[in-house]
């Protein structure tokens, strides 16, 4: 799994939940898996400096697929490199390693870009078990737009390295309000997912 900093943001949403009861971290889709772009693309073109990185397959856990199982509320995507480069990707940002059944309590930090706003949001904080299989983590200011910011630990800003071990999503999609977020526990579906994703591009 590799977050990408300043570049694009990607994300899966339920478009019922969106019609029906929009919260402070729902958001417009575009088809046919909610892939989003950053708040003033193109126009801001000079602050992505890794480029576009074109989506070329998302996978997603049948049961979040089915019934929007907030327990397997996240996807793996890959991307193909912009014109000029061959580089994977996390050799050009960085790259986080998927964190597996690490446990809920930890320090991390977590990042997100909020609709309104030009510059991604960042907090260090502490993730807490909330119920079986949902993590939680309060901090302030995580609006509409966060949601699949990623919860990282060791997070190193100089190399983009750490170990990712949730992101915002979840239980009621993320928070219904800007100082709690959520995200589902990081166990064995997701690994089964991780491989899925591996195998299709084999």
């Amino acid at each position: 799994m590799i977050w990408v900093p300043g570049t694009v943001h990607l994300r899966l949403r339920n478009p019922d939940h969106e019609k029906s009861a929009p919260g402070p971290r729902s958001r417009g889709w575009l088809a046919p898996f909610g892939v989003r772009r950053p708040r003033g693309y193109p126009h801001r073109a000079r602050q992505h400096p890794y480029g576009s990185w074109a989506v070329q397959t998302i996978t997603v856990a049948a049961g979040w697929v089915h019934s929007q199982n907030p327990n397997l509320d996240f996807a793996f995507l890959t991307v193909t490199p912009p014109p000029g480069t061959k580089r994977p990707i996390q050799f050009v940002t960085g790259g986080l390693r998927l964190g597996i059944n690490v446990g809920y309590a930890h320090p991390i930090y977590v990042i997100g870009y909020n609709d309104t706003d030009d510059q991604p949001i960042g907090c260090a904080t502490t993730s807490f078990k909330f119920e079986t299989d949902q993590m939680k983590f309060y901090c302030n200011a995580f609006w509409d737009g966060t949601s699949g910011g990623p919860w990282i630990v060791h997070y190193n800003r100089v190399t983009g390295s750490g170990i990712v071990i949730g992101d915002i999503g979840g239980y009621e999609q993320g928070g219904d309000y800007p100082w709690a977020s959520y995200s589902a526990y990081y166990s064995w579906p997701i690994l089964r997912l991780f491989l899925q994703a591996q195998h299709q591009q084999t």
